[in-house]
């Protein structure tokens, strides 16, 4: 396979080192190897994860509002050692790697994200979240190997408009992709909106003051384009609470958006119109979230979810909001595709399709018994 919408029969790719030299129908050549009658294909990429907060998957099970959910998180956050969520994030960065994802956006603190990740052979960014009134932005470490960093605001109801300008702007300078959680939820818009309800409450019980932040009644997207926040560059994840209007006006800046579902249907008992942002041309990606508000992070299970709540999107675009569109969103166009040039992160699945259409709905529809890195 090349791309989602472009399938091989028979097909050959080679490669010199770590990168795709040619793809192509099968010729005679010195050495290969035959890898059955399944597809290659590029290794996934999940455009929105927070491994480090693998120690809390009991929180996935919850059945917490949302508000309460992050309460919960916060005080559980507290209980459980480090050694504890170290060995957490471990497990899950290897589950993440076993079930062919090999390009991650981690969002949170470095650790223990980080070294989970490069510990598992897996390659990445590190988005370092910020909340509250943050003026000194933290230093970003260096790149390491194919791990690159860069800046998340945590949202626009946990994060001052002066950091989060600070660190759009930061990511900016950088070349770099600039992450938030934006629309998300309810309690979201309310507070927003009204500047009142329980997630005022929960701001004053963290220290957090938010009496200067110009809140003006405004929507999550539209108080973003307000900020200066939108636009390319700027990745917003969820997207959960939006209209017509503010799908527009994410088109119109060309700001780039990643789904993810499955947490959204546990936490908030709903799902992004993932049809009406495609009909927008928007070419969203897809992210798995947490484990404390997801059952796995695998992207196979992801993709599954999306075609039988969505039976009306094509699986060759289920497929490429998991591989190439989140690539796109996350500014890597080294990865996520099966092309010349692009570097050998892939994976076989094995199949018993007799066409491309087949295989496609085969490979989002059904979790593979296994993945086959090469």
């Amino acid at each position: 396979m090349l791309e989602p919408d472009r399938w091989i029969e028979n097909g050959t790719i080679e490669i010199t080192g770590t990168y795709i030299t040619r793809v192509g129908k099968a010729k005679r050549c010195t050495a290969y190897v035959d890898h059955g009658s399944g597809v290659i294909l590029p290794a996934l990429v999940n455009a929105h994860t927070h491994v480090g907060l693998s120690g809390l998957d009991r929180l996935a099970n919850s059945g917490l509002e949302f508000t309460s959910w992050v309460k919960e998180l916060i005080r559980i956050r507290n209980d459980v050692s480090p050694v504890e969520m170290n060995s957490a994030a471990d497990a899950a960065a290897v589950s993440i790697r076993e079930s062919g994802t090999g390009f991650v956006a981690e969002v949170g603190a470095p650790e223990p994200g980080m070294s989970s990740l490069e510990n598992a052979g897996l390659d990445g960014i590190i988005f370092v979240e910020v909340l509250g009134n943050c003026f000194d932005l933290p230093p970003l470490p260096p790149d390491s190997g194919n791990t690159t960093f860069s800046f998340a605001g945590h949202a626009l109801h946990t994060t001052g408009p002066a950091t989060l300008r600070a660190l759009k702007g930061a990511a900016v300078s950088r070349n770099r992709v600039f992450s938030v959680h934006l629309a998300e939820s309810d309690a979201e818009t309310e507070f927003l909106r009204n500047c009142t309800g329980p997630w005022a409450d929960l701001l004053d019980s963290r220290g957090i003051d938010y009496r200067e932040w110009n809140l003006i009644g405004e929507s999550p997207v539209k108080r973003a384009e307000r900020l200066g926040l939108l636009g390319p560059g700027t990745l917003a994840v969820h997207a959960l609470d939006v209209n017509r209007q503010e799908r527009e006006i994410l088109a119109r800046s060309r700001t780039s958006v990643c789904f993810c579902p499955r947490s959204n249907a546990i936490l908030h008992g709903k799902l992004p119109d993932i049809p009406a942002f495609l009909k927008a041309g928007i070419a969203p990606a897809l992210g798995t979230d947490s484990l404390a508000s997801n059952a796995s992070l695998s992207l196979f299970d992801e993709m599954a979810f999306v075609a039988v709540n969505f039976p009306g999107i094509r699986p060759e675009i289920i497929l490429s909001m998991a591989s190439c569109f989140g690539a796109d969103v996350l500014g890597r166009n080294d990865v996520g595709r099966v092309q010349t040039g692009k570097r050998a992160r892939l994976i076989y699945v094995n199949t018993d399709a007799d066409s491309a259409q087949q295989a496609a709905r085969q490979l989002v529809a059904d979790k593979p018994e296994a993945v086959e890195w090469l």
